[in-house]
């Protein structure tokens, strides 16, 4: 829903282009974080 009041309000689909990216990113880092605080 956020996304979608972000683009409008842009008018453009930048702000999903970069969405995706940036919550690809933060899944992989969660991953490698988890892994690095279980091993602690």
């Amino acid at each position: 829903m956020t996304l979608n009041i972000a683009t409008r309000a842009a008018k453009s689909s930048i702000p999903a282009l970069r969405y995706a990216g940036t919550y690809t990113f933060a899944n992989v880092l969660l991953t490698f974080a988890g892994t690095m605080i279980m091993m602690l």
